[in-house]
C-alpha cells in the first residue's frame, strides 16, 4: 500500500521535487487542532502547549485531553474539528494549486490510484488461538496502536481481549 503522492511519482505524473513542494505547502497550511483552538480564541498558547506535553505521555487525542481538562466543551471540539477539516489542504489540491497537475489529470490519477489501492486493502484477520490469555501478546496489541499513531498518525483499533485487528478510517 502506498500514499497517493508516491503513486503519482511512480506513475510519472509528478516528480519527487514537485511532491516535496506539495508536502511543504500542506505542512505550512494544515494546522494542528491546538493551533486552530488558539486561533479561535478557545485556548491560550500556553494551554495548547500543556496539552501537547500531556499528549506525549497519554497517547490521547488533543481534543480529548482538552475536554477532559475542562478547557473546551464537546461542542467546541466538534466545531474545531470541522474548521480544521474544512481548511485541510490535501495532496491533490496542493499539486493543482502549485500547477504541477491540472484538475482533469488529478481526477484521472485518483481513479487509477483507487482501483490499484483496492487490491491492497487490509482485511481483518483472526489471531491464532494460542495467543489467548498471552500477556506478551496483550502487551504488543496495546503497544501497536500507540506506535502506529505516534509514527504515522494511523489509528488502529485493538479491542481488549481481541481476536481480530482492524484499521480505523482516519478522522
Amino acid at each position: 500500500m502506498e500514499f497517493f503522492g508516491q503513486f503519482l511519482v511512480k506513475e510519472g505524473a509528478i516528480t519527487v521535487e514537485q511532491l516535496r513542494e506539495a508536502l511543504d505547502l500542506m505542512a505550512s497550511e494544515n494546522l494542528r487542532l491546538g493551533q486552530v483552538a488558539v486561533e479561535q480564541g478557545l485556548l491560550s498558547e500556553s494551554e495548547a502547549n500543556d496539552i501537547n506535553r500531556e499528549q506525549r505521555y497519554t497517547d490521547k487525542p488533543f481534543g480529548s485531553i482538552a475536554v477532559k481538562l475542562g478547557l473546551i466543551t464537546d461542542v467546541q471540539l466538534k466545531d474545531l474539528l470541522r474548521i480544521q477539516n474544512q481548511r485541510r489542504v490535501r495532496i491533490g489540491e496542493a499539486l493543482v494549486r502549485l500547477k504541477h497537475l491540472n484538475a482533469e489529470a488529478l481526477v484521472s490519477e485518483l481513479r487509477k490510484f483507487k482501483s490499484e489501492d483496492h487490491r491492497f486493502a487490509v482485511q481483518p484477520r483472526d489471531l491464532p488461538g494460542y495467543l489467548d490469555d498471552n500477556r506478551i501478546a496483550e502487551y504488543v496489541l496495546e503497544l501497536v496502536p500507540r506506535v502506529a499513531l505516534r509514527t504515522s498518525r494511523v489509528q488502529i483499533k485493538v479491542p481488549r481481549h481481541c481476536t481480530r485487528i482492524e484499521r480505523m478510517a482516519p478522522k
